[in-house]
């Protein structure tokens, strides 16, 4: 089941000031910059990404009229056009805005400047979010080689770069490393913060979530109770960054099949959200279908699709047609279908989600391979084994083409082609690609893991009954 689950990762958004521009603006256009700065912010603020970048790119024609090119004026403006892209999920544009603000740094600060590793580290996100984990990789690395040299070790910025390096790695499903690099973050928090700091609670978070990744989800429930314990001592009773630990909380208790108490978070949750922040905001909406999840894995599906389509209209509202969450709710949605064993209604909600996931991502995205290995299942229900072997080979090409070769994704993938080569009576096919799956989840988990067991006896039952 997708859910989305609320990470909190330390990605830094640039605001810049403070350095000598190569020219005084005239009495109108400071009016008009100004007026323009307080209506992008604005509509930056209620979701309304569109008109803030409108006002923003008033504000850098303005400024390119009168400036030069690499005028420190202009970094601000390109950070601020960057950042409201990626709040779009318009990441190349994000990159590219980004870039143009890194350029102008450079050449006014140089290569040493403490922003530059801001920029670096923003970077890292937007490609993080492109699913190019190694551009990640790269940037990040940057700003923490750069952070390295011009901060002693035990800085806070050196920290969240650690922090975000931890991210991407989760993401690559190399969770030892992802460990490690948060766990360095963390000793740097101790020592600058104490035990109970906030910041110190987000890495707990990220940390409970990779362990939860990794099937350990008792050491997942430890350190999401550390980060929450945190939060009690130090934020008011019904702060919104609580909202965060008691979903990541209740995810713990959804991977561990104890439905009741995953629902008990999701609802302190969703109770938090209502009060602070109503009801037509996006993480009222994340809540929702956290909700709509666990109601589906109880198999009441008339609650799962209620929940659901809440999420689904609020997102509509907030955003236009063609965004991410919205893709997540329609796949949802076609996952409670699928459940129900409507299929062809499953199809069509996977298919509308597929559909604003390829505008948004390209063809070549795990998003995309998600949905094509979604399709797969639907059609392996049908009996229809060669659409089911044609979703499933899109998905693993995509998947292959963007992850590491040992993601349990792909372990995922080559199983569902083994059932359906068996399905279709091509025995060695479907060894082929059970023995694939095996080698990898045997590398990524210990051996009396379920999925270990269940590819084994797969295995086993194929070879006797050849």
């Amino acid at each position: 089941m997708n859910k989305l689950i609320i990470i909190l990762s330390l990605n830094i958004i640039l605001i810049f000031s403070g350095c000598a521009s190569s020219y005084t603006l005239n009495k109108e256009e400071e009016i008009k910059i100004n007026s323009y700065k307080s209506s992008a912010l604005n509509n930056f603020l209620i979701s309304k990404f569109d008109e803030s970048l409108d006002y923003y790119y008033r504000i850098l024609k303005i400024q390119l009229n009168v400036l030069r090119k690499d005028d420190t004026d202009l970094i601000s403006t390109y950070i601020n056009i960057a950042s409201t892209y990626n709040k779009k999920s318009d990441f190349d544009n994000s990159i590219k805005n980004y870039k143009k603000a890194l350029t102008i740094i450079i050449k006014n600060l140089g290569d040493k400047h403490s922003s530059i590793a801001t920029i670096y580290n923003n970077i890292g996100s937007a490609y993080n979010s492109k699913a190019n984990f190694d551009k990640a990789l790269e940037n990040y690395k940057k700003a923490l080689n750069l952070q390295l040299k011009i901060f002693k070790e035990n800085h806070s910025d050196i920290a969240t770069s650690y922090n975000n390096i931890g991210v991407v790695y989760k993401e690559k499903a190399d969770y030892l490393k992802a460990i490690e690099y948060y766990n360095k973050a963390i000793k740097i928090e101790l020592n600058l913060f104490g035990e109970n700091n906030i910041i110190l609670a987000t890495t707990y978070n990220n940390l409970g979530l990779v362990y939860n990744l990794k099937a350990e989800s008792e050491k997942a429930l430890e350190y999401y109770t550390k980060a929450l314990e945190i939060q009690l001592k130090t934020l008011e009773k019904e702060h919104i960054d609580l909202s965060s630990s008691y979903i990541n909380i209740g995810f713990s208790f959804d991977s561990n099949f104890e439905y009741e108490e995953a629902l008990k978070y999701y609802k302190k949750a969703l109770h938090i959200q209502l009060k602070k922040l109503g009801e037509n905001h996006p993480r009222t909406s994340i809540s929702y279908n956290n909700i709509g999840a666990v109601y589906t894995s109880k198999k009441d599906y008339k609650k799962a699709l209620e929940f659901y389509i809440k999420a689904l209209n609020i997102q509509l509202k907030i955003y236009k047609s063609n965004h991410p969450k919205i893709a997540t709710s329609y796949n949802n949605i076609g996952l409670t279908y699928y459940s129900k064993e409507e299929y062809e209604e499953a199809l069509k909600y996977y298919d509308k989600a597929l559909k604003i996931q390829v505008n948004i991502f390209g063809e070549n995205h795990p998003s995309i391979a998600t949905m094509h290995n979604n399709k797969g299942l639907t059609y392996y229900k049908l009996s229809d084994y060669d659409k089911a072997v044609e979703y499933f080979s899109k998905a693993l090409k995509i998947r292959l083409n963007t992850l590491e070769k040992e993601h349990p994704d792909i372990a995922t993938t080559y199983i569902n082609l083994g059932y359906s080569y068996n399905s279709k009576k091509e025995y060695e096919e479907a060894l082929k690609y059970y023995n694939k799956s095996l080698n990898i989840l045997m590398n990524t988990f210990d051996d009396d893991h379920p999925y270990i067991i269940s590819v084994n006896n797969k295995i086993h039952t194929l070879i006797k009954n050849q």
